[in-house]
């Protein structure tokens, strides 16, 4: 052992507390933002101590952090202390290379306090009057609202219904409150049925109504607009053809119609005037009625090394958060709700993705994750990691999940997902793994499906992980007599119905279904329906058959996609031959 002599050894001391002082980094610059702010304040401190205080709005501290970073840079980065409240946006906050950080110096946008602040994408509606049998209007026009669309009303802090027919039961919210196709003219109609003889329906206005419907399959969704009706021989026809033939049985409903404005929750605007009414659950001054304005309330687009943290962001008709492109970028922690699009977008660039969130009562899926080359098979590394995504797909009912993920080399893992009216993972692309997920009650107004449901009808789709996973309670819900009306019966529902814990549905190709557990699926735990190539391997299978494995017709390797898919990276040079 060697000793150093006392003049050494403080002048080593002195040397190392020089080091650490030139190690220690700076705080990142604070910046605040309240509901009571001012935008010509300097945003440098929380307390409102007039004429300083902070900001009033998101979008104002953002073009701070833009001419600091012009002027000055951002070396320790920044962080945007949002303030608990309510931040009704009125234009998109919107985030791009200009705004990005660093990995040294990220720029975060965060909630600060003890409740989480709310960026809302809706617009607050006023001038109330009442009208008859509890139902209330006011003009979108005097809420400069007019001519703007609306799919997303909010009466306290929770999604109402669009007029319709028949009424959403809350008591049987998935497999209530339908009606049924009674007659359909000819085999191959898409466009024209019939209601019942015991329906009778006067509509003023049947052009303003959309038609939502299970056409033939309980896995298919179409929304339509109406064309026209004819009572006298209780017809409806379609604007559009639907996906397939109409049959007797199939399940719609109808929306968007003054006239069938009769239950509590329910809304309608007429396009004509611009009123909006409303028959509020409550009085319409014991809650904050809502309406959404924007499309989306946040998105990336080109940006790096930017996070929000601790947020809710709500209301809105698009997609509340949309990360687009960006490198290093993330929603977390935050609550995404009562939005009409996905709650969570991330598509293209590399290493982001969204963790920690509550997602729920989105009008189509949770999360969708997107990214990676399927032409160079370089991974996007994108993620969604110890998410809570439940009640979303409440208007587009089939193939938007919980959690959507598509491309090359993406993670989904640590996820809790519940209560979809289809499947509640969707897989698509190569090289993704999907692991350590729970999912329980779902496809609770489809069938031919599946807890995690896979149909790439692509063999050059290789290479995904479906492993560690949780399955239970998978659902299913459809026709269990189809034939019926062919010998002259009724065509009856049943629950669960025609529905696996693990499905890879057609040509399905190169994946690996290991260590999962799956219990309480209605036909068997895992299916493999006529793919190549699958390995199934350690999975554990309870209170269900346990594997099926269906065929496919030899005329399916001919089908001209699947021909055109393989052909596409057979050329040269393509990573598909290495």
């Amino acid at each position: 052992m060697v000793l150093l002599d006392p003049e050494r050894r403080t002048t080593l001391v002195g040397v190392m507390l020089m080091a650490c002082a030139g190690l220690a980094t700076a705080e990142p610059l604070a910046l605040y933002v309240s509901p009571g702010g001012n935008d010509t304040w300097s945003g440098r401190r929380a307390e409102i101590a007039a004429p300083d205080g902070p900001f009033a709005t998101l979008a104002r501290a953002r073009d701070e952090l833009r001419a600091l970073r012009g002027a000055q840079g951002l070396p320790e980065g920044a962080v945007v202390n949002v303030l608990p409240g309510l931040y009704e946006l009125r234009e998109t906050l919107t985030l791009g290379p200009e705004d990005s950080g660093t990995e040294q110096a990220p720029i975060v946008y965060r909630g600060a306090g003890d409740e989480k602040p709310i960026l809302t994408g809706g617009r607050a509606l006023t001038g109330w009057r009442e009208l008859e049998d509890g139902i209330v209007w006011c003009d979108l026009k005097a809420n400069e609202l007019a001519g703007k669309p609306i799919s997303v009303f909010v009466f306290g802090g929770a999604l109402q219904t669009l007029a319709r027919y028949p009424n959403f039961d809350p008591n049987d919210p998935h497999q209530g409150a339908w009606a049924y196709v009674a007659s359909v003219e000819g085999s191959e109609n898409r466009a024209e049925f019939r209601y019942g003889e015991d329906e009778t329906h006067a509509w003023e206005h049947p052009e303003d109504a959309a038609v939502h419907i299970h056409p033939y399959f309980d896995w298919a969704w179409n929304i339509v607009k109406l064309k026209a009706h004819d009572p006298a021989t209780r017809t409806l026809t379609l604007a559009d053809k639907v996906s397939y033939a109409l049959h007797i049985g199939d399940r719609y409903f109808l929306d968007n119609l003054f006239e069938e404005l009769d239950a509590p929750g329910e809304w309608y605007r007429d396009p004509r005037t611009e009123a909006f009414y409303f028959k509020p659950p409550r009085p319409i001054d014991e809650a904050a009625p809502v309406a959404a304005a924007l499309d989306d309330i946040v998105v990336m687009e080109g940006a790096q090394h930017i996070t929000l943290r601790g947020l809710v962001l709500e209301c809105c008709n698009g997609t509340p958060v949309r990360i687009n492109n960006s490198q290093h970028c993330a929603v977390v922690g935050s609550i995404v709700r009562n939005c009409g699009g996905w709650g969570v977008s991330i598509s293209g660039g590399e290493y982001s993705g969204a963790r920690g969130n509550d997602v729920y009562d989105c009008g189509h899926g949770g999360i969708s994750v997107t990214g990676g080359s399927r032409d160079t098979l370089e991974p996007g590394r994108l993620f969604a990691d110890n998410n809570y995504v439940h009640h979303c797909a409440r208007v587009w009912k089939t193939y938007r999940p919980g959690i959507s993920v598509n491309g090359v080399g993406n993670t989904v893992s640590h996820n809790l997902i519940h209560d979809m009216p289809h499947a509640a993972l969707l897989l698509g692309g190569n090289d993704n793994v999907v692991e350590l997920n729970h999912v329980r009650h779902c496809n609770l107004e489809s069938a031919d499906t599946g807890g995690i449901y896979f149909c790439s009808r692509d063999w050059t789709q290789r290479g995904n992980v479906i492993r560690h996973n949780l399955f239970h309670h998978c659902g299913g819900f459809g026709k269990a007599n189809s034939w019926a009306p062919l010998q002259g019966g009724k065509v009856t529902f049943e629950y669960p119905h025609f529905t696996w814990g693990i499905y890879l549905d057609d040509p399905t190709t190169g994946t690996l279904v290991y260590g999962n557990i799956v219990y309480a699926a209605p036909i068997c735990g895992l299916h493999n329906h006529g793919g190549r190539d699958n390995v199934w391997e350690n999975n554990i299978v309870v209170d269900a058959p346990a594997f099926n494995a269906g065929m496919l017709s030899p005329d399916w390797s001919e089908w001209p996609p699947i021909k055109d898919r393989l052909h596409k990276y057979q050329q040269p040079g393509s990573p598909y031959l290495t």
